[in-house]
C-alpha cells in the first residue's frame, strides 16, 4: 500500500513538474541548473528540519535522506552558510558555446574579437567550436537553436556571427520569478502546511473548482464573469487584510495573505 501511494505521489510530481518544465526550457534555464537548485532545496530542508536540539542535522543524515553524496551535501551546505546559494557553477551547452567563442582564440580574430565562423570548410569552424565545448551535442541543432534566442544571426548559407556572450531566451521574463514567488511558492507552502495537520481545524483553506462539459463557445463568457468575481473578492481580500497591519507599521514579521 506504501509502495502505491508513494508512486501517486511521485505521478503527481511528474504531473506538476511538466508545465514547470515547459517554462524553464523557455526560459533557457536547462535540467543541469535546476538539479543545482533542487539538491540545494534538498540539503536546506534536510538540514533544517530533521536536526536535534535545534541544531542542523548532521551531513550523514542528510546524505542518506537526501539521497545525495556526503561531499555534495558539504559543498552545498557551505554554499548555503556563505549566502552564495545562487552562484552556481553549472552552465549549459549554448552559455559554454558562446562564452568560448568571445575567448578561445583559434575562434577570435588578432584583435581578440569573435571570428564570423563557417559552416563547412577548413578550421576554425561552427562545427568544430560546438564539438570542442558541447560534447554529441549536434552543431546543427545548436545553431538552430541559438539562432531562435537571437544568440547568433546568419550572414548567408555558410557564415554565422555570434551578437552576444550569454544563452538568454527572449522569453526569459520578470513574470517567470513572480508567478514562481507569488503564487508557487505560497500554494506549496499551503499544501506543505495541511499535510502536517491533525487537526482539521488548523488547515488552511485551499480549494480549486472546475467543471467538465462546458461549451466552448461559453469559455470567453465565462472567463469575463470569473476575472469580475476575483477583482471584487481580490479588492475585499486586500481591505480585509490591510485591516489587521497597526497604522504604525510596528507589527510582526509575520508573512500572511489569500491567494486566488
Amino acid at each position: 500500500m506504501k509502495e502505491e501511494r508513494k508512486a501517486s505521489v511521485l505521478q503527481s510530481i511528474l504531473a506538476a513538474l511538466k508545465p514547470l518544465a515547459r517554462v524553464l526550457i523557455r526560459s533557457g534555464i536547462s535540467y543541469r541548473e535546476f538539479e543545482e537548485l533542487a539538491k540545494t532545496a534538498f540539503v536546506f530542508e534536510a538540514s533544517r528540519e530533521y536536526g536535534i536540539r535545534g541544531r542542523d542535522t548532521n551531513i550523514s543524515r542528510v546524505a542518506i535522506m537526501t539521497g545525495i553524496s556526503r561531499r555534495e551535501v558539504g559543498r552545498i551546505r557551505q554554499s548555503i552558510k556563505e549566502n552564495n546559494i545562487i552562484a552556481l557553477s553549472i552552465v549549459s551547452p549554448a552559455s559554454e558555446v558562446l562564452a568560448q567563442w568571445y575567448s578561445d582564440s583559434r575562434f577570435c580574430d588578432e584583435s581578440g574579437r569573435p571570428r564570423v565562423l563557417t559552416l563547412y570548410g577548413e578550421d576554425p569552424t561552427f562545427p568544430l567550436l560546438v564539438k570542442t565545448y558541447a560534447g554529441d551535442v549536434p552543431w546543427g541543432a545548436m545553431k538552430t537553436e541559438l539562432l531562435r534566442v537571437g544568440a547568433i544571426e546568419q550572414i548567408n548559407e555558410n557564415e554565422v556571427r555570434v551578437l552576444g556572450r550569454l544563452y538568454l531566451p527572449t522569453d526569459l521574463n520578470e513574470k517567470l520569478a513572480l508567478g514562481l514567488g507569488e503564487v508557487i511558492r505560497p500554494a506549496l507552502t499551503t499544501l506543505d502546511h495541511n499535510c502536517r495537520q491533525e487537526n482539521q481545524e488548523n488547515l488552511f483553506y485551499q480549494r480549486v473548482t472546475g467543471a467538465i462539459g462546458i461549451a466552448p463557445e461559453n469559455m470567453p463568457i465565462l472567463r469575463s464573469r470569473i476575472r469580475e468575481v476575483l477583482e471584487e473578492t481580490g479588492a475585499e481580500f486586500d481591505e480585509l487584510v490591510s485591516g489587521y497591519v497597526p497604522e504604525s507599521g510596528e507589527g510582526s514579521n509575520l508573512e500572511s495573505g489569500v491567494g486566488l
